[in-house]
């Protein structure tokens, strides 16, 4: 089973939050937290990789695949909010 998980220069500025020049990869079976203040952009974060947001600049690779471009419903992606 798969799921590596690639951020390559992502940039993404929606209602005062920003994500700049982020980058991560994530393997299968690691556990990955991502933390910080209120206003960071982790919300953010989760939601467009998820696809709920298109990037301003950067790429999304799911073992290997773009999908970058991919609608929500296609990624097979989910996440559950605390």
């Amino acid at each position: 089973m798969g799921g590596r998980l690639e951020l390559h220069d992502l940039n993404k500025d929606f209602d005062g939050f920003k994500l700049v020049d982020l980058n991560l990869v994530a393997e299968p079976s690691q556990y990955l937290v991502v933390i910080g203040p209120t206003g960071a952009g982790k919300t953010l974060l989760l939601e467009t990789i998820q696809g709920f947001h298109q990037l301003d600049n950067g790429e999304i690779l799911l073992d290997g695949t773009d999908i970058t471009m991919l609608p929500q419903q296609q990624r097979r992606i989910a996440y559950v909010p605390q």
